[in-house]
């Protein structure tokens, strides 16, 4: 069996640990990369003094590794921090005042219920790119502008129609700063209609119009299935019923509606296996997985959290294609090493510990099920562990969440998995022709919709068993009990799995 390179463990755990410690502080993060890296130079320093000594290895070069690792990240967090800095937008939730903002959209428009019977509201993600007020507020100063990069939550009425990437300016009214579960943002309130600044590039309106598309096909689908037919295909959940979510939530399926690593892993997984069964060479089939890979992303908008969906999940197809344990796992270290120099505040999400656990999960767990299996019963195999390995590696960071066990997961995981790879593609299908063939945009999403439907039975089905939901330790002490529980299960199953091959011989066909 190959061995496990665990070497940028390591750096992947300590750049995680300092991204998470610093976000959102300026000053704290300057210091901290400045003591690593007088750090790191002293390390360097002692190791070329010692590098006349050959006799054993030493763990100094993954110190120095480490160090440098925090003085990326901790920079990177520092001019992070700087930018998302505003005085005037300060201010003005401060003393009350509107002011003319620059924001890119970087969120699809959510309808917010309507109040006393006013017009329909819209709630839309943007980054602030530029400050302007043009009244004077006691400084002696006609007109202030400011150039910044900070998150925030807009609301207004006429902002249905923006598409993410788009460039636009309005006039709104600045709450404090909120809070989205990861960073803090400025709530923008009372938006005037948008004023176009910048179109989006043309990839993300060719994007805005298949997924519109999408939504216009499953209009004559039952409630369940047109919900979840573009969530499953695109990550598009505006239209999933509460209770269904509530359901999927119970038995473990939402994330079937993500856009995770697996969903990712899924599709690649099948443009390999068509071009394979085709007997394309092996570097153009690697080529077109890519370049359908990169499609889905800007399909489903190449976001912080699609990009890190794309990059765990193309880890774990290669690790579930390929078999090969020692080379996936520095993947997946650098990879999260990439993704937090990218965004450091992904060190806070939710998403990407689940992401990093699921893909763990398959890139240790998948060879040691798959091993001695080939052709068919791989695949096969790799179709039924692939869910329940995510699963069970999710389970953990799952209880810090909420303290509770969803006790039939992996059964209506196991259950819905047949009907997960058709639904996605159908329901893919349906984006990619609805602009030139609404008909059979329409046929390919009924389709889909059977798929769709089986997933949602599977859900309401196990949600409504006794104990679907059962409580469990709170905290760290939790999750470390599930992780040792589960351990012992897997070292179980393993162990038998082995003897039973030693005994009836080998699985190959």
């Amino acid at each position: 069996m190959t061995r496990t390179d665990v070497r940028l463990v390591p750096l992947a755990v300590t750049v995680w640990l300092t991204a998470a410690a610093l976000v959102g502080r300026t000053v704290p993060a300057v210091v901290v990369a400045g003591v690593a890296a007088l750090a790191a130079t002293a390390a360097l320093a002692r190791a070329r003094r010692r590098r006349a000594r050959r006799a054993g290895r030493t763990a100094l070069p993954g110190v120095v590794l480490c160090l440098v690792g925090v003085v990326a990240v901790a920079g990177v967090v520092a001019a992070d921090a700087r930018a998302a800095r505003s005085q005037l937008l300060a201010e003005a939730a401060h003393v009350g005042t509107r002011v003319t903002v620059d924001v890119l959209v970087v969120g699809e428009p959510r309808a917010l219920p309507s109040t006393w019977g006013g017009p329909a509201r819209y709630a839309v993600d943007v980054r602030v790119e530029q400050v302007r007020v043009a009244d004077d507020h006691g400084h002696g100063v006609g007109a202030l502008s400011e150039t910044i990069a900070v998150p925030a939550s807009l609301v207004g009425a006429r902002w249905q129609d923006v598409v993410v990437g788009e460039r636009t300016s309005t006039t709104v009214a600045v709450a404090a700063r909120g809070h989205d579960g990861r960073r803090a943002r400025y709530d923008l309130r009372g938006a005037t209609a948008p004023r176009p600044v910048a179109p989006a590039s043309a990839p993300r309106r060719i994007a805005h119009g298949l997924r519109t598309g999408l939504r216009g096909a499953v209009v004559g689908l039952p409630p369940d299935a047109a919900g979840l037919v573009p969530g499953i295909a695109v990550g598009d959940t505006s239209a999933v019923p509460d209770d269904l979510v509530d359901a999927m939530r119970t038995t473990g399926l939402t994330h079937l509606t993500a856009v995770s690593g697996a969903h990712f892993s899924l599709v690649g997984a099948l443009v390999l296996a068509a071009t394979a069964a085709l007997r394309v060479p092996r570097v153009p089939r690697v080529v077109g997985t890519v370049a359908v890979l990169a499609g889905l992303v800007l399909l489903v908008g190449p976001d912080p959290s699609v990009l890190r969906a794309a990059g765990t999940g193309a880890i774990g197809l290669l690790a579930l294609a390929v078999g090969r344990r020692g080379a996936a796992v520095p993947a997946l270290a650098a990879g999260v090493v990439v993704l937090l120099l990218l965004d450091p505040w992904l060190a806070r999400s939710a998403g990407l510990a689940l992401s990093v656990a699921a893909t763990a999960g398959l890139v240790v767990g998948g060879p040691l099920v798959l091993a001695g299996l080939h052709g068919a019963r791989r695949w096969l195999l790799a179709a039924v562990a692939a869910p329940a390995l995510a699963q069970l590696a999710c389970a953990p960071v799952l209880v810090l969440l909420a303290p509770s066990l969803a006790t039939w997961s992996l059964p209506a995981n196991v259950v819905a998995a047949p009907v997960v790879a058709p639904t996605t593609i159908l329901g893919l299908g349906a984006t990619l022709v609805a602009p030139v063939s609404p008909g059979a945009a329409v046929r390919l999403a009924g389709l889909a919709g059977h798929g769709a439907g089986w997933i949602a039975g599977t859900a309401r089905t196990f949600a409504a068993w006794p104990g679907a939901s059962l409580p469990w330790l709170p905290g760290a002490v939790g999750a470390v009990l599930l992780v040792v529980v589960e351990a012992s299960l897997v070292a179980l199953v393993v162990v038998r799995v082995r003897r039973a091959r030693g005994v009836g011989g080998s699985w190959d066909p």
